[in-house]
């Protein structure tokens, strides 16, 4: 389970398995590969404007995270 970002399409994709099968939701969200963190799976921490839109980014991921553990 994880989000990674489509090189061309610069989409995020939240990939993950439900009942053995691997799934990839469209998060419509979209972002540079120069400020994504391969290891975190979220935006680069920054300063300014690129900063506040990232940590909103951020927000929003954590909450489909959030969905998708609560699901039971």
């Amino acid at each position: 389970m994880g989000f990674f970002v489509d090189s061309k399409t610069k989409i995020v994709f939240f990939h993950f398995y439900l009942s053995g099968i691997r799934s990839a939701y469209n998060t419509k969200i979209k972002i540079n590969k120069s400020e994504w963190d391969l290891k975190t799976q979220r935006p680069k921490a920054r300063r300014g404007k690129t900063g506040e839109a990232n940590r909103n980014i951020t927000h929003e991921l954590n909450e489909y995270q959030k969905a998708f553990d609560t699901h039971p």
